[in-house]
């Protein structure tokens, strides 16, 4: 199993990381969670891959990517909940509305954090040095 790592710095400061994982039979039978690190789901557990596969991750902490991402996530759940809202189908419909505003909230705060981390790294570093 090959792992390749690219890692690129912005001026900004945040980071764009991309990681290649390739396989090949020579490697035997490797983890599905090794395979697909970012894969979340309990099907992954207990299963094994054997071949050739290639699996690309994107890693990023640019808040100019992640957060439109987050808006239309978030707008994507909001919009089902008023959709079930309008079917009357009101638990669903709640649970929907309340995660789509617990998370975007959430996000946010961390998106401006990050941010702020950010601008501060890039005043200390263009600040004039005194003697």
């Amino acid at each position: 199993m090959k792992k390749k790592t690219d890692c690129k710095i912005n001026e900004n400061g945040s980071f764009m990381k991309e990681e290649t994982i390739l396989t090949t039979p020579e490697d035997g039978f490797v983890s599905e969670k090794e395979r697909k690190p970012a894969a979340m789901s309990s099907e992954t557990r207990g299963k094994y891959h054997q071949g050739h596969s290639k699996t690309k991750v994107y890693m990023t902490n640019d808040p100019r990517i992640t957060r439109p991402f987050v808006f239309v996530i978030c707008g994507i759940f909001l919009a089902i909940g008023i959709l079930t809202f309008v079917l009357h189908m009101w638990f669903f419909a709640a649970v929907c509305i309340g995660t789509a505003i617990f998370s975007f909230v959430k996000a946010n705060k961390d998106i401006d954090a990050i941010a702020k981390k950010m601008k501060e790294q890039k005043k200390s570093v263009d600040a004039p040095k005194t003697h």
